[in-house]
């Protein structure tokens, strides 16, 4: 019987693709918020921020969807649960002074 080994090398993502899956992420977040009559909008200044807090060359996406469900689904939530954020409307979410900022209409 004769084995052949493969080897896979994978090429990190670029910071284009990480923005990209970053988008997607976010997208699911916000499909979900429209079924409670919310949604979400992250500026610019916003997504370069989360892209850089939540990437790890060495682990590829995973450390990002890690931060996003941390620092934005689960914030909102206890944003919405103690009352800083409305249970209706947009919420935008921008950066500022290094910190997410979390504000709805």
């Amino acid at each position: 019987m004769l084995f052949r080994s493969v080897i896979c090398i994978f090429q990190p993502l670029t910071q284009e693709d990480l923005v990209k899956i970053a988008k997607i992420l976010i997208s699911n977040i916000n499909k979900r918020l429209k079924e409670k009559n919310l949604s979400l909008k992250i500026t610019e200044d916003a997504l370069e921020f989360i892209v850089k807090q939540g990437s790890n060359s060495e682990y590829g996406a995973r450390p990002l969807k890690r931060y996003i469900q941390q620092e934005i689904e689960d914030q909102i939530a206890e944003k919405i649960l103690l009352g800083s954020l409305k249970n209706q409307g947009e919420i935008v979410i921008d950066e500022e002074d290094g910190k997410l900022t979390f504000e709805n209409d």
